[in-house]
């Protein structure tokens, strides 16, 4: 799971709290959790994935759809989830209510990948096919951690938010670097995960 990698770039292991580092992953390995016990915080996975199959077919376009729409509904859908599972206590063990309320953790993903680069015509082991997934990757990732700024200012930061520790974070640092972000609030201590939806891809046909 290259776990140093993992801890280098998870956002909640610069929250100064040890009940906040990630131990390992759920079990399909796209997203890292915490646990420090089961009362104390246990991680637990809200994700969903888009189908990039329906995007444009043309790139700038497909950014923007994806920036603009289709990241803001994901980040919103699953921050209600959270909510729901704390309003209707649907955590199985008490750590878990923990995780929850302190890092509102969320990961939204892709799926079909595959797909669009089919209907384009673009290798996906190509330069032109990385540098359209790098492209599509950093759209989608901008829509949600803009989408998640925007939400703790309108419903509250995550609990455990502290902005002077959080951009400490490489990941969060390269944010702020790349695309000028400001983390005066933020909702979800971590927006996307990328799981290894080759079933999910399978299922729409798209390559017949």
């Amino acid at each position: 799971q290259f776990m140093d990698t993992a801890r280098e770039y998870s956002n909640s292991d610069y929250l100064n709290d040890p009940r906040f580092r990630i131990k390992g992953s759920n079990a399909c390995s796209e997203q890292m959790l915490e646990w420090f016990g089961k009362n104390e915080s246990s991680g637990l996975c809200v994700l969903s994935s888009s189908n990039f199959y329906r995007l444009s077919r043309d790139l700038e376009t497909a950014k923007h759809q994806l920036r603009s729409t289709i990241a803001p509904s994901m980040a919103r859908f699953l921050d209600n989830v959270v909510e729901m599972e704390l309003r209707d206590k649907r955590y199985p063990i008490e750590g878990q209510r923990v995780s929850l309320e302190a890092l509102r953790r969320i990961g939204a993903g892709i799926t079909n990948i595959d797909g669009w680069l089919i209907r384009n015509g673009i290798g996906y082991d190509t330069q032109e096919g990385i540098d359209a997934i790098t492209a599509l990757s950093d759209a989608f990732n901008l829509g949600l951690y803009e989408t998640s700024i925007a939400l703790g200012a309108e419903k509250g930061s995550f609990g455990a938010f502290n902005e002077k520790l959080y951009i400490k974070a490489p990941f969060v640092k390269q944010m702020i670097e790349r695309h000028g972000l400001r983390f005066r609030t933020m909702r979800n201590v971590c927006c996307s995960s990328i799981a290894p939806t080759g079933t999910l891809s399978s299922m729409f046909n798209t390559i017949y």
